[in-house]
């Protein structure tokens, strides 16, 4: 079955985000990620399901979108704590919120393909590895807070619970939903008198490294292994 409203938002992805990414060179990166990953994200999405959904009750067969709904309270926790403005990358507008909700979580759902396949590792630790390197992706590119890093914990689960049982057009509608309640509330607390945060050269590099290195330099090694 088809997940129309994850590849609804692919096609806005892919339509809408090239002029952002002109105009925010920053944003470049979350467009290479869901080009990689995109390929294997609805397979992972059976990872996800097969290695998690004993864990919660009912069936987790097709889509169900009342799940997206688990982004509201994150979204009022993120906007609570503030976490030192960093919702205000999201100032740029709809485009950029969706933008970051379709990348994250199609890398969050077709990376433990690679790592399964590369790594040679099982679902479970593979599902946990993704969502760390997901976790360590916000660290690249601001400064550590532990609050933030419990916040990302939580926010892994939530979102994991919606992909698990809504399919992964309800986990991305979950994660914009989250970003779009917290930018709101950050909006109409602070007004735009707020910092904008920006990537640099250096952080790219790191949450490259971080991203797309791990699976590839585990593939290798399982390769030279096969060789010798």
């Amino acid at each position: 079955m088809s997940d129309k409203i994850y590849l609804t938002l692919l096609g806005f992805f892919f339509l809408f985000s090239i002029p952002v990414c002109i105009r925010f060179p920053e944003y470049t990166i979350l467009y290479a990620m869901t080009i990689i990953y995109a390929p294997f994200a609805m397979k992972g999405v059976t990872f996800y399901r097969r290695t998690l959904g004993k864990y919660f009750p009912g069936r987790e067969v097709g889509n169900h979108y009342l799940y997206s709904l688990v982004g509201l309270p994150l979204g009022l926790i993120a906007a609570l704590a503030e976490w030192q403005n960093i919702y205000a990358v999201m100032l740029f507008g709809a485009i950029a919120i969706i933008m970051v909700g379709v990348a994250e979580e199609i890398f969050r759902a077709g990376s433990i393909v690679l790592f399964v396949r590369f790594l040679k590792i099982s679902p479970s630790h593979a599902i946990i590895l993704a969502n760390l390197s997901w976790i360590m992706f916000h660290f690249a590119i601001r400064p550590f807070n532990f609050w933030y890093f419990l916040f990302l914990c939580l926010a892994a689960i939530v979102f994991t619970f919606a992909l698990v049982k809504g399919g992964l057009g309800a986990a991305i509608v979950a994660h914009v939903m989250s970003n779009s309640i917290a930018s709101w509330i950050t909006l109409a607390t602070y007004g735009t008198n707020i910092e904008i945060s920006s990537l640099s050269y250096s952080s790219l590099a790191v949450l490259m490294i971080i991203v797309f290195t791990i699976p590839l330099i585990g593939g290798m090694v399982k390769w030279q292994a096969r060789r010798a």
